[in-house]
């Protein structure tokens, strides 16, 4: 009986760790089929939401320099001056030519044109010309090879670069009379700050703005401004319409701007689907490790398998990061991002600092006022806590529970001197902030605050820290509460 029943039991092993193999091992090609497809258009998605982003950002800049241009000609005596063939006399050309320039510092005001001014067609001219671009056209030609530039006929206006081999500097043109035109320019590198995608993006994109023969007019890298792009995304970005293609060797998405030159995002193939070809290396590794286990710890592995599952399920409906209350993160939380910070931070000699804040005389807010203005001033609290480490990402604040909160920092680029010194500044200001807020509370209930604080580069794991600063904090209440207490271990050891 019991050598039938073990038959059973192997025979029921063998095939169950059969079909487990199996299916893993088909499990391993579907999905890495479906997930190069998926990868590929959540990548021409991602590529192409970016793309239009910045083509955004490009035409709300260059619509702004369009309608500034415009506003040139809200002055016709302005606009219908001609210091080519006038007939005035010099003082009245004076008063104009000054009329002119007063009308471009106006409109430059705020914007940092490297050039705005008016040439005629005897290449004379009114406003700011840059004496860099004076000096390129000593022996005249400039009104002629800027009237080229006018391409858009309907508005009498363009844009161009690369004038005298100067790849430095964009320009829009536009035409003033028929013997007069409009220069503006600006530095490439204005650009920078509009071709800025969000982190969800790698570091192997690459967005560059080119023109209609493929030169790149922008680049994160200067050495590619002026130079013709690369062949193996130039063809995958030969539409002249938003576009978005998948090469060999890369994914290209092509957005078109209002004045038809085009912004090119690219990323290596490699790159996308590095995450996929790891993905299915540990897909197929787990499947051999999984037949292997199977064959020999059913009963275990069954176990294992399940027990995880009712685990992430139970964590996930424990869990939140966040105390709901004060919208500061809650004690898990806190705990579990101090600790990752420490592990990161611990080989490069970082400065910490836990600041353990605990309300005085809170219970008379409770007893005098009711649990709900009890919570009303927690909640504040939290506010307060919240905003002060907003901007800092190695500061972390949580609620412990009760009225009790700490307040975590990292410094992994400061001397002791400098971190002391910040730390006593920013408890001062949550000390000036919490007595602003709480005024009322203090003169009728003397709420206030005793704060313990420990500062360290000792190799201390949270609970250590979490100790010292606690006993700091009590050591505040017995000195009389609405104080702070300092504490330092090896403090004085470190420093950059």
């Amino acid at each position: 009986m019991n050598n039938n029943y073990r038959k059973i039991q192997y025979r029921i092993l063998l095939l169950f760790s059969l079909v487990i193999f199996l299916l893993t091992f088909f499990l391993t090609i579907i999905p890495y089929r479906r997930s190069v497809n998926a990868v590929q258009r959540h990548v021409s998605e991602l590529l192409s939401a970016g793309g239009r982003q910045l083509r955004a950002n490009i035409d709300s800049h260059f619509a702004w320099i369009e309608k500034t241009a415009n506003l040139m000609f809200s002055d016709p005596e302005i606009y219908a001056y001609d210091k080519s063939m006038t007939n005035k006399d010099r003082y009245t050309q004076l008063q104009i030519e000054e009329k002119i320039t007063d009308r471009i510092e106006e409109l430059s005001l705020m914007d940092n044109y490297a050039d705005f001014g008016i040439v005629y067609a005897n290449d004379e001219v009114v406003g700011w010309i840059s004496e860099i671009m004076k000096a390129q056209y000593l022996s005249g030609g400039m009104y002629d090879e800027f009237a080229e530039t006018l391409t858009n006929t309907k508005e009498q206006s363009g844009w161009s670069y690369g004038h005298r081999g100067n790849y430095e500097k964009l320009y829009y043109t536009k035409r003033i009379n028929q013997n007069a035109i409009l220069i503006m320019s600006f530095y490439v590198q204005e650009l920078e700050g509009l071709f800025e995608l969000s982190d969800e993006y790698t570091d192997d994109v690459s967005e560059v703005l080119v023109d209609g023969d493929n030169v790149i007019l922008f680049s994160h890298d200067p050495h590619e401004i002026g130079t013709v792009l690369k062949k193996e995304i130039s063809t995958l970005a030969a539409a002249d319409y938003d576009s978005s293609v998948v090469g060999e060797k890369y994914m290209v998405t092509t957005a078109k701007c209002m004045n038809g030159w085009r912004i090119i995002c690219a990323e290596p193939v490699d790159s996308m689907m590095r995450e996929t070809i790891n993905f299915q290396r540990s897909t197929v590794l787990l499947a051999v490790i999984s037949s292997m286990l199977f064959l020999g710890l059913t009963q275990f592995l069954f176990f294992r398998l399940t027990r995880p599952v009712e685990g992430i399920m139970y964590d996930l409906n424990r869990k939140a990061s966040y105390d709901q209350l004060t919208d500061v993160l809650n004690k898990n939380t806190f705990k579990s991002k101090v600790s990752k910070c420490i592990n990161d931070t611990m080989v490069t000699g970082a400065l910490y600092c836990f600041v353990m804040i605990d309300m005085d005389n809170f219970k008379q807010i409770n007893d005098n006022l009711g649990h709900d203005s009890g919570d009303d001033v927690i909640s504040r609290l939290g506010k307060i806590l919240k905003k002060s480490v907003e901007s800092d990402m190695d500061m972390y604040a949580g609620r412990i529970g009760g009225d009790e909160f700490a307040i975590f920092i990292c410094f992994p680029n400061k001397s002791t001197m400098s971190a002391e010194r910040a730390i006593r500044d920013y408890v001062d200001q949550i000390l000036y902030a919490f007595n602003e807020e709480f005024e009322t509370e203090h003169r009728n209930y003397g709420l206030s605050m005793s704060i313990g604080v420990i500062m360290t580069n000792s190799r201390m794991n949270y609970d250590e820290m979490y100790r010292f600063a606690d006993d700091a904090m009590y050591q505040s209440k017995r000195k009389g509460k609405d104080s702070v207490t300092y504490v330092k271990k090896n403090w004085e050891e470190s420093g950059i």
